[in-house]
């Protein structure tokens, strides 16, 4: 297919199928651009959906294996870098967003010009956004309506307005209630989180069957605002977009102009294909787009395109969390068996969003979120069998009866946390010097310092949640075993960030690869900074908003 799609001109290539090219796609298609989306992964129908613990989760169901395709990390000082799956979204039609927990936030107003409200702190290269909240309130609106998002309208006080949520909220389970009352008298406010999760049915996708598999998994139904069940089928029905599952993009070409050419992609069988395009857009997720700016490189551009600076890689943020567990008997008063049906607990707080007691210059923290712990059998017995630590596991028969608690016996309640990350120099992507993909390039080197105050800033919604859990009485509460700091891979921006001066950014307010025309970076890549909330929602918005500049340049 690669070789059909390469005897022809495209109006517009876009590398990645996820949270930015989806819409990308749809928006460029719809306007009667010829779309061609290049998909490194395949196509999974929602017919092959399956709650499969080891494949989705253990395996490599949507991420490449590590012994073909895997990234080199290195975390703090004096340490080694080593192969690992962090870093990879995800390898399908449709990105991260087929197996999300679609927990679709928009960001505040704030997030748009940190520096200018609360300073540069000491170390970070942190800059504001060459746009602001106001220029993007149009595109969330939009996504909002268009994936028919469900939420508590108006409910977070914190937030960027009076926010109307399309549908609403998912049905919970009786402890949000519980879990309400107990916040509430504490001064906090706890909402609905908004979910990109149905609750009524919505074009060719059904509402949510409540079958407790949602995050780290595709969705059997539709129900899950997936770019597969959204953006691109109505992208491939205008007759304009076609979808290329297998074609991993290798390099970017230039003309002898300066502008961007084509997009060289390898084929299943290790062939080399080269496809023109009059535009051409990057959205293979922050670390992967970066990687593929590096690996394009040609006499004018050594280090790679858009590098003249040694921009392209740096400024890496990731969402920085601290997750754990409240574990309560079953049956019980907070798990009666009449309710316990019910998947959801789906409670967010952004009481310390703007956290004015936060340690170090920044008073930015993020987001809280409560709700029912996976039910992965696997992921269940692994945290009883280190309940009381590495050094004291249970063997023989008392493994067993541990087991046996832990799946029949008892339920838990998950927080996980969302906090800005800082950009900084020593948070960024690179090339690997020796490692190298199944087809024989260097993988991306994701290298993460340790910086002043992040423990702290985590710490304090850690502490938020146990102040409001430890009120139910549970019979065990405790961070997981990842330690006072927990680094969300998946959750990253930053790589080539918009901003208006080439010398501290990639790209400029529309996108566009600083001196190199008609080539867009619209994933998370772009994002100068991340919040205290996943950036999916607001990539999908971005994207929405280069595309239809894109629109207005070419009419």
């Amino acid at each position: 297919m690669l070789k059909e799609a390469s005897s022809q001109r495209w109006d517009a290539v876009i590398v990645g199928s996820g949270a930015g090219g989806g819409p990308a796609a749809w928006r460029l298609s719809a306007k009667g651009w010829r779309v061609l989306v290049l998909e490194k992964g395949p196509r999974i129908e929602r017919r092959d959906v399956i709650p499969d613990e080891v494949g989705s989760c253990r395996r490599d169901r949507f991420v490449p294996s590590i012994a073909d395709d895997p990234h080199m990390l290195l975390e703090g000082k004096g340490g080694r870098a080593h192969k690992t799956y962090e870093g990879w979204t995800s390898c399908c039609v449709g990105g991260g967003t087929v197996h999300m927990s679609a927990m679709l936030y928009r960001m505040h107003e704030e997030d748009f010009e940190g520096r200018t409200l609360y300073g540069q702190p000491k170390g970070s290269t942190l800059i504001d956004w060459p746009i602001k909240y106001g220029h993007m309130q149009p595109y969330y609106d939009e996504i909002q309506e268009y994936l028919q998002l469900s939420g508590e309208s108006g409910a977070n006080l914190f937030g960027p307005g009076k926010i109307t949520y399309p549908q609403s909220p998912l049905p919970t389970h009786a402890m949000a209630r519980r879990i309400d009352r107990v916040a509430w008298a504490k001064g906090l406010h706890p909402y609905a989180t908004p979910r990109g999760i149905l609750t009524a049915e919505h074009m060719n996708r059904r509402p949510c069957i409540d079958c407790g598999y949602c995050g780290a998994y595709g969705c059997p139904v539709g129900a899950k605002a997936s770019t597969a069940d959204s953006f691109l089928p109505a992208a491939e029905q205008t007759g304009k977009c076609r979808i290329l599952p297998g074609a991993q993009a290798v390099a970017i070409q230039l003309s002898s102009l300066g502008e961007a050419k084509a997009v060289i992609a390898v084929d299943d069988k290790g062939n080399r294909h080269k496809i023109e395009a009059d535009t051409i857009l990057l959205a293979a997720s922050a670390v992967e787009s970066a990687r593929l700016l590096l690996l394009s490189q040609d006499a004018r551009h050594p280090t790679g395109i858009g590098n003249r600076h040694g921009q392209v890689g740096s400024n890496l943020v990731v969402s920085l969390d601290s997750p754990g567990r409240a574990v309560f008997p079953y049956p019980s008063v907070e798990f009666p068996k009449e309710t316990d049906h019910h998947s959801f607990i789906n409670r967010s707080f952004q009481d310390r969003y703007i956290d004015r007691d936060a340690p170090g210059p920044y008073p930015k923290c993020g987001t809280l979120i409560i709700d029912r712990a996976h039910r992965n059998p696997i992921q269940q017995g692994l945290r009883a069998l280190r309940r009381d630590g590495p050094t004291n596991m249970p063997m023989g028969p008392a493994l067993m009866e541990r087991l046996l608690i832990s799946l029949a016996e008892e339920r838990s309640i998950a927080y996980e946390c969302f906090v800005e990350m800082l950009p900084r120099p020593g948070a960024r992507v690179r090339l690997d010097s020796k490692q190298t993909d199944s087809v024989g390039l260097p993988v991306a080197r994701i290298e993460v310092d340790d910086f002043p105050h992040e423990v702290k800033r985590v710490r304090r919604l850690r502490d938020l949640a146990h102040d409001v859990l430890g009120n139910l009485s549970p019979n065990l509460l405790r961070m997981e075993e990842d330690g006072p700091l927990k680094r969300t891979y998946f959750l990253q921006a930053g790589t080539c960030r918009m901003g208006s001066d080439p010398a501290s950014s990639v790209v400029n307010s529309f996108g566009q690869v600083h001196d190199v025309p008609r080539l867009h970076v619209i994933d998370g890549a772009c994002l100068p900074t991340m919040g205290g909330v996943p950036p999916t929602l607001t990539i999908m918005a971005n994207a929405l908003r280069i595309a239809d500049n894109l629109n207005r340049v070419a009419s």
